[in-house]
């Protein structure tokens, strides 16, 4: 069993610490796996409960990218070796804690169903040439990631979350004109084409949206994967704002709608 804690951050809006409330509640409902919890709170709006330690981590002043942003900060205040961040409107859906950390060593996470390569993300998006010089160095075959979870080993791979950030506001807070285009997932994958990478199934981080990633229900569970992925996994999560759309609208399959449903406590 690995030594893990599952971290979040949040700020603003109310919406969004009512997410967070249900993701705390599929973790007490679906992770069997022995977890700390940490939430670091930019608002100062939470307090440490019996379940999860809060950590007031206000937004710096020069971050004008608000509460989103602090996944990048975390690493010096966990002290398991292991850390999975996930997004407030992550759902977990099946323990599968140990399945993928156990034999791993690297940075764990999936690519993005969307926009798996990084020149596949530079078609929708007009970002400058010279940010995508400065970024990739022509490196845009390279994997785009989905970065609303992720895990990580706090003392090995903190300087991964480093380069992130420093890129990140080297970028923004420099101004410099298209940088509007340029996500956290963008400077993610323009850090992780130097590093070795845990790339895993895309149902770590499944989107729940009909037609766009493969969802099966069998063995009385959900089933999953990103497009390009050659097999069906079981889920661990689901990602989806329940304030945008209702996950289980759409699937035609009644199983598939009743345990979405279920999971995301609508």
């Amino acid at each position: 069993m690995k030594d893990v804690t599952i971290a979040f951050c949040v700020g603003g809006k109310d919406q969004f610490y009512q997410a967070l409330e249900k993701s705390l509640n599929s973790i007490r409902d679906n992770i069997k796996t022995e977890c700390k919890i940490v939430v670091f709170d930019a608002d100062n709006k939470m307090e440490s409960a019996d379940e999860y330690t809060v950590i007031q981590m206000p937004v710096e002043k020069d971050n004008i990218h608000g509460y989103q942003y602090q996944r990048y900060r975390i690493a010096e205040h966990i002290d398991t070796e292991w850390c999975i961040y996930a997004d407030t409107d992550i759902i977990f859906y099946q323990d599968r804690i140990n399945y993928y950390l156990d034999e791993a060593e690297d940075f764990t996470l999936t690519q993005h169903f969307w926009v798996p390569k990084v020149f596949n993300y530079l078609q929708h998006h007009p970002i400058p040439q010279s940010i995508i010089d400065y970024l990739f160095r022509g490196a845009t075959e390279n994997n785009y990631y989905a970065s609303g979870i992720f895990a990580f080993k706090p003392k090995e791979h903190s300087d991964i979350l480093d380069k992130v950030r420093e890129r990140f506001e080297k970028i923004h807070l420099g101004n410099l004109p298209g940088n509007q285009y340029v996500t956290d997932e963008c400077v993610l994958a323009s850090v992780l084409k130097d590093y070795d990478v845990n790339i895993v199934n895309g149902a770590w981080n499944h989107c729940a949206l009909p037609n766009q990633m493969p969802l099966v229900y069998k063995e009385e569970k959900l089933f999953g994967s990103n497009p390009f992925d050659s097999d069906l996994d079981p889920v661990f999560c689901f990602h989806a704002d329940t304030t945008r759309r209702r996950p289980h609208e759409g699937f035609s399959d009644e199983n598939i709608k009743r345990i979405l449903k279920e999971s995301f406590y609508l």
